[in-house]
């Protein structure tokens, strides 16, 4: 078999697009099923990395670390949780630390808890939730 090395003609930029563009439009478009079901993907898909970054130990570090720069004033609310344009008051942004500093102490029981639970039943779980 031969091969053909010799340049070929270089295409206007504009047909360049224009086949793009033919092509695209030979594609059929999301129906509205489609759509619903993309979504509930997408939505699956975050739980799921939500729940397997809840289960390791950096995140749970990063977390309890997160509390101590809240309180020493390191870091604002704002850089940490998402507000809506209507709790951007100060008695809101106030409110909302308060309940995320409630949220990051009970995480931290929960993770001595489960620490002193491996500890008495002998269970080393490398790379799992739980470290000191």
């Amino acid at each position: 078999m031969k091969l053909k090395i010799t340049p070929g003609t270089v295409e206007d930029t504009s047909d360049v697009v224009r086949t793009y563009l033919r092509e695209a439009g030979r594609r059929s478009l999301l129906t509205r099923c489609g759509e619903v079901e993309v979504a509930k993907r997408i939505e699956r898909g975050e739980l799921d990395t939500l729940k397997a970054l809840s289960r390791s130990s950096m995140a749970i570090d990063e977390i309890c670390g997160l509390r101590g720069e809240l309180g020493a004033g390191k870091r604002s609310i704002q850089e940490v949780v998402l507000l809506d344009e209507e709790e951007w008051t100060n008695e809101a942004v106030t409110k909302r630390g308060c309940e995320v500093m409630a949220v990051i102490g009970e995480i931290e029981r929960l993770n001595r808890q489960l620490l002193q639970s491996q500890a008495k039943n002998g269970v080393t779980k490398p790379g799992g939730w739980a470290r000191s």
